[in-house]
Formats: C-alpha cells, sequence, structure tokens
C-alpha cells in the first residue's frame, strides 16, 4: 500500500471511530447494542478494515466488549465501578500534586469558574453540572503537564460516564460534590500539594462509599 493509502486507511479508521465514540458517549445507540464489523462498515460507507481498528480501538477503551463475533455496548457492574474508582482516587490525587507545581494564575481563575458554573447548574440542570465537573477534573490533569496523565484521566471518565450522571440522582451526592470542588479549589489555588492530593482523593473516595451500596444487584448501562 503507498503511504497516500495508509493516509486514507488512517483517516477512515479514525472518522468511524471518533463518531461511534460519541454515539456512544452520548447515549445515541441502545443499551446493549450490538456491534458488527459488516454493520458498521455498511453505515460508514467503509471497508471492514477500518471498521474491524475502530471497533478494536474502542473495545480497547472498554467501551465496547466483546460478544462472540460482535461488540456489545459495555455494561457497568458494581465491581466495573469500583475498580474503576479506586483507579481515578490514584491518578485524581497524582493530577491534583502536580497541578500545584505547574498551574498559572489563569488556570486556577478557570477552576474557580468552574465550581462557580456548578454551584449555578446543579439544581436545574444535573446534566449541564456534570459537564461542568468533569471539566474540572480535566481541567487539573491539563495543569499537571502530564499528558499521560490527562488520556489515563479521561479514559477513566468516559467508562465511568453513564455512571456519573446515575451518581448525580444520589442523595446528597451532588452537595457534597459541590463542597468537595471548593476545598480541592482552595488547596490547589494556596499551593498546597499534600492537601490538594488529599482533598482529591477523599473527594473520589466519598463517591465511592456512597454510589457502591447504591449500587449493588443494579448494572449501569450507558
Amino acid at each position: 500500500m503507498t503511504a497516500g493509502g495508509k493516509v486514507v486507511a488512517y483517516s477512515l479508521q479514525d472518522k468511524v471511530y471518533s463518531e461511534l465514540r460519541k454515539s456512544i458517549l452520548q447515549r445515541k445507540v441502545e443499551s446493549g447494542h450490538h456491534f458488527t464489523e459488516k454493520e458498521v462498515a455498511a453505515r460508514f460507507g467503509v471497508s471492514r478494515t477500518p471498521a474491524r481498528a475502530a471497533l478494536n480501538r474502542l473495545e480497547t477503551e472498554g467501551l465496547l466488549k466483546r460478544d462472540g463475533q460482535a461488540l456489545v455496548v459495555a455494561r457497568l457492574t458494581p465491581e466495573d465501578v469500583r475498580n474503576l474508582l479506586i483507579v481515578r482516587i490514584a491518578l485524581d490525587g497524582v493530577a491534583a500534586r502536580l497541578a500545584v507545581e505547574h498551574i498559572t494564575d489563569s488556570e486556577v481563575e478557570e477552576l474557580d469558574h468552574l465550581c462557580t458554573l456548578m454551584e449555578e447548574t446543579i439544581a436545574e440542570h444535573p446534566r449541564e453540572s456534570a459537564d461542568n465537573d468533569r471539566k474540572f477534573h480535566e481541567a487539573i490533569a491539563q495543569a499537571s503537564r502530564n499528558p499521560y496523565l490527562s488520556l489515563f484521566l479521561r479514559q477513566n471518565f468516559d467508562n465511568l460516564h453513564a455512571f456519573r450522571l446515575f451518581s448525580y440522582s444520589s442523595p446528597g451526592m451532588t452537595e457534597r460534590t459541590i463542597i468537595d470542588h471548593r476545598s480541592i479549589y482552595q488547596a490547589i489555588s494556596h499551593r498546597r500539594a499534600d492537601e490538594a492530593e488529599a482533598r482529591s482523593r477523599e473527594h473520589v473516595e466519598n463517591v465511592l462509599k456512597t454510589i457502591v451500596d447504591a449500587l449493588q444487584g443494579q448494572a449501569i448501562q450507558w
């Protein structure tokens, strides 16, 4: 295959991957939907090669799971959520500590702004507030200046996407989240690395303690 052909093949794979990923995260596909190479290739008007590559990438990220010859949109079990949150405890703690070392004044102001947006939208617009919640944590990861940490946190957020919407309906969770975010912001803005790491870890631990019991016997669907 020519160099140009490789570029075209990669572009097709990337397009299929991006569109499928967006449809999963925006919950535009039915829970438990099965994707096959043939179906995806026909849907996007491509050969099976880029369709297969795109599906494999989504499987690697945990958004799809293998079911025979097909890949199915993943359902999160309580154990899945627990394991993902345990990883988040470590990632968020490290991100906050590194952010203290590298964050700029304008980035600190952005964290303050995101906290305010959450406070203003959490009662009547929980989905918008959840989006600002994610932006808050991603801003801290970005301020860490560690691209691998940002990548791992993004994947963790994607895997927990449906769960995060579910968590906002849990009693007391929204109020607790606002308090936790403000404490994380205060620690980072005052450049207190130990406190920033501790508050970030405690925040995810609070989520873990509150939610896992509520999830027993349930499967969270995308």
